[in-house]
């Protein structure tokens, strides 16, 4: 389920990065890995999908051709 372009749900993060929901909720606890915003007045929490995206290019290993 999206929840829109901008963001990403945590079931979403959990499929993409093949972490379980309990992992991020782990990370999370710990500030660690993912950006994160929580809505004022929601119980979500949500994933901005740029600064995920950066979070990958930011690890990537470069190869020789």
């Amino acid at each position: 389920m999206s929840v829109d372009e901008k963001w990403m749900s945590e079931a979403e993060l959990a499929e993409l990065t093949g972490k379980t929901i309990k992992t991020l909720q782990n990370l999370r606890a710990e500030r660690r890995l993912f950006p994160f915003s929580n809505p004022p007045r929601t119980n979500i929490n949500v994933y901005e999908r740029e600064l995920i995206h950066k979070v990958f290019e930011s690890s990537r290993v470069e190869v020789r051709p």
